[in-house]
């Protein structure tokens, strides 16, 4: 597979989503089994460093991924 098909199925399932990365690579293995961890991985953190994907770090310091046009707030629930 390319680089860029995984890029652009990247940034359409984290479209007004927040995944981590195994979400992201869970959801694009159910189509593409050949595809690696480490490959999302790699294409998730370049699109993020590329500022195509905003960065939000979640409770237990665990990184979610999302593409928005909007800014908006995120709360964290500390009852759960």
């Amino acid at each position: 597979m390319k680089p860029n098909y995984y890029k652009d199925e990247i940034l359409r399932i984290c479209d007004n989503n927040h995944l981590s990365v195994d979400e992201i690579f869970h959801i694009i293995s159910q189509n593409t089994p050949q595809a690696a961890l480490s490959s999302i991985y790699r294409n998730v953190e370049e699109l993020a460093d590329d500022g195509l994907l905003k960065r939000i770090c979640g409770t237990s310091k665990k990184n979610y991924f999302e593409k928005t046009k909007e800014q908006h707030g995120h709360l964290i629930d500390r009852e759960k």
